[in-house]
């Protein structure tokens, strides 16, 4: 079945545009559609004497199926939401990224077990753990201790009485 699979024109369009890239999500259609015109083209290649147009038409596909691997052993789907997403390991750089990535989010979250760790800053907190806001981690700020802990502010509560600060010692490997 075709349902769910890209619409192989457009996406030619698209790679036909110097620059233009397609999201995962695209790709994993486009894989999709292209298995299925695998599984056509090995159905019209037995009815090749009878079809040979419609053979010739479909043998096209049956080219494009290492390209076809290449894109799925590149993604995956994850499990809960079904979002198609980019394995780490998708290639010899992100590999690396994906490594380096982690050893810098362990350097973050040392660096917010420290700062959680002190004194000034605990007593400052309305709430004794980190949290997330615009993608970066911020801790929960009294207003009325705000001087405690220096950094951006990110957001604020509903009723005003807690910030959400991001300590300039996290801002450069936040």
């Amino acid at each position: 079945s075709l349902h769910g699979s890209a619409n192989l024109l457009a996406v030619a369009d698209i790679l036909g545009v110097e620059n233009q890239s397609l999201d995962a999500a695209t790709l994993w259609s486009t894989a999709a559609a292209l298995r299925a015109g695998g599984r056509f083209t090995r159905a019209v290649s037995k009815e090749r004497k009878r079809a040979p147009r419609l053979a010739e038409l479909a043998d096209g596909f049956d080219e494009l199926s290492v390209e076809t691997k290449r894109i799925e052993a590149a993604l995956h789907e994850e499990t809960e939401t079904h979002a198609i997403r980019l394995r780490p390991d998708a290639s010899v750089e992100l590999k690396r990224l994906h490594r380096a990535r982690g050893g810098a989010r362990t350097d973050l979250d040392r660096a917010v077990q420290n700062l959680l760790a002190r004194e000034d800053v605990r007593s400052s907190l309305s709430d004794g753990v980190s949290t997330v806001r615009e993608g970066r981690i911020v801790l929960p700020v009294r207003s009325d201790r705000k001087k405690n802990v220096r950094g951006i502010l990110h957001d604020r509560s509903g009723s005003g009485a807690t910030l959400f600060v991001e300590p300039e010692e996290l801002v450069e490997n936040n």
